[in-house]
């Protein structure tokens, strides 16, 4: 019903009396969509900066405080209109963890491309698709077609080829490996671009 209210409640509940680390985990991600959903955009990362802290207790790699790091960068670009500032975030980050260090499967090259869209950094985008199509294999991803499909139409989107982004998209929708949210955001972007406005407003509504 998209009532963030109540969802802040219960989130804020388990946050506070947690009963498995799991439940601390996933409501501080909540609680940081919750807050980002209202501009709330530091408290947003100060939860997000939490729920990586609890996945680095359990993990055998540095890719939550790589994740960390690259939620910062994503939030200054996309919310803040910080492009230089978050690219150099981008530099830093994967200078102190270099994504190669990590394993395959923990490797962010889509959110690396998300982020190049946010900052208008066509060369990165490009980058880091080569680099995905190249760990591909390795990646274990699901509907791995699908997930490729889509970087292709966000990389084509920070072209300027919103047109060539749109059947990309609509494969990405098909083969399941967009959430149905994520796919009519990513399908009225493209149109919007394209400068097809009727359909834009159909994927938007």
């Amino acid at each position: 019903r998209q009532d963030s209210a109540a969802i802040e409640t219960i989130a804020t509940k388990t946050y506070n009396d947690p009963k498995a680390g799991s439940q601390r985990d996933f409501s501080t991600l909540v609680l940081a969509q919750v807050n980002s959903a209202r501009g709330k955009i530091n408290q947003s990362l100060r939860y997000f900066g939490e729920s990586e802290s609890v996945v680095a207790t359990d993990s055998r790699t540095k890719m939550p405080l790589l994740r960390a790091s690259l939620d910062s960068a994503w939030s200054r670009a996309f919310f803040f209109g910080e492009a230089a500032a978050a690219r150099e975030h981008v530099r830093k980050a994967l200078a102190a963890i270099p994504m190669e260090s990590l394993p395959a499967s923990e490797r962010q090259w889509p959110y690396l491309i998300a982020i190049a869209q946010a900052t208008g950094d066509a060369e990165a985008a490009r980058s880091a698709l080569r680099s995905l199509e190249r760990d591909l294999p390795q990646m274990g991803l699901e509907q791995s077609a699908g997930a490729l499909a889509e970087a292709r139409g966000h990389v084509a989107l920070t072209e300027g080829r919103a047109t060539e982004a749109i059947p990309l998209f609509r494969e990405a929708d098909r083969t399941y490996a967009s959430c149905d949210r994520c796919a009519m955001i990513n399908l009225a972007r493209a149109f919007d671009l394209a400068g097809q406005r009727d359909s834009a407003l159909t994927y938007f509504q």
